[in-house]
Formats: C-alpha cells, structure tokens, sequence
C-alpha cells in the first residue's frame, strides 16, 4: 500500500511538473519598458523591446501579442507583451537562447490627447519610464530601420 501511495504522488509531482513546464514554454510574458520617445506631435510614444538575432530574411521569432495605452489627466500607462513561442529553445523552461546581442524593436503607442507634461508608467513594473521628445516629425527610433515593421496600436475601450 505505501508503494502504491508513493506511485501515485510520485506521478502527480510529474504530471504537475510537465503541465507546468508546458505552459510555461513559448507563453506570452509582459516586456519592462525602460525608455521611450515621443513624436514632435505629443501624441505618438515609441518604446523599444529587445529581440533576438534576425533570421536571414529579417524576421525575429520573438512577437508582439499586445500592447496596451491608458490615459488619464496626469498619467499615461504603457504595456507591452511579447511572445516567443516560434523562437528555438534548448529546454522547455529556459528563456530564447541568443547570443547577447539584443536588437531593438519599436512599439508605438497612439495616444488620445498629446502627452503635456503627463508621467509615463511602465506598467509591468509600475515604474516612471525616461523619454526623450523628437523634435523632427522624420525621426525614426533605433532599430526600426529594416529590423521590423512599426505596429501601432491604440487603447482598447
């Protein structure tokens, strides 16, 4: 009977332990935002996440699955989640496997109203976010030159 009651937690830690890898592995994560800048319009915000290498034709494994904007009076809040999913992995519960070399990837965020002097917040850490203002309307940020297409997104009612 004590062989039997072993067995049976022995495989339930297992099939825990598996689920839990699996689900983990590839799963969408929210991204720190550390900088952005924002269009001489103020109603434009351009925060950069890190990729991984590109393939030879340009493209990255690694994915924006959503990008969220929330404004209020004195505060704009900006989240962005990345998926890696299609990107290679050694074990199921490590993160991409890269060569230390990150390449920007821009998100821009539309805002309703110019930003005025509000306070941006990341909102994975919950933390106020540096910036930078672009005075010209041509600016590109770093990185967005050939690595990717610029996705804009807008807040969701």
């Amino acid at each position: 009977m004590t062989t039997t009651l072993f067995s049976t937690h022995f495989k339930a830690i297992v099939f825990a332990s598996a689920t839990f890898t699996l689900t983990a592995c590839g799963a969408p994560h929210w991204e720190n935002i550390y900088f952005t800048t924002l269009s001489a319009d103020e109603l434009t915000l351009t925060a950069n996440v890190i990729f991984g290498e590109p393939a030879a034709d340009g493209t990255h494994c690694e994915r924006v699955t959503r990008a969220e904007v929330s404004e209020s009076s004195f505060k704009v809040i900006i989240r962005v989640q990345v998926s890696e999913s299609a990107c290679p992995h050694l074990w199921p519960w490590e993160s991409v496997t890269t060569h230390s070399i990150g390449y920007l990837h821009p998100v821009r965020f539309q805002l309703k109203k110019p930003l005025a002097g509000r306070t941006v917040v990341d909102g994975t850490r919950h933390k106020k976010i540096g910036g930078k203002r672009s005075t010209d309307a041509s600016w590109q940020p770093p990185g967005s030159r050939g690595t990717s297409r610029l996705p804009v997104f807008s807040q969701s009612s």
